[in-house]
């Protein structure tokens, strides 16, 4: 099993969408959404290749197929860094 590190940055956008969920559609919502990163998680300490490689070596992106985002994250040893969640909205 992986070791899964969140990395600041998306901790940080990880609260920004805590606090926009709670203020659009509350609580209730917020935990929801908040189990499904922990599994996503889980999932990612368990499969950790299960996400689109990317250009960059050891870099992945797993879309969430239960809510609208996507978290980018990269290996290393036995570890898994969690770099960046985006809204599906907001991809170039």
């Amino acid at each position: 099993m992986y070791k899964v590190t969140w990395r600041n940055q998306a901790l940080h956008e990880l609260e920004n969408i805590v606090d926009y969920t709670r203020s659009q559609w509350g609580d209730y919502q917020v935990v929801f959404l908040l189990g499904i990163f922990k599994e996503t998680s889980h999932i990612l300490s368990e499969l950790p290749q299960i996400g689109r490689p990317l250009r960059r070596k050891n870099a992945y992106a797993l879309v969430i197929s239960k809510a609208p985002f996507i978290i980018f994250y990269e290996l290393s040893g036995n570890e898994v860094f969690i770099n960046q969640i985006i809204h599906m909205s907001k991809r170039h």
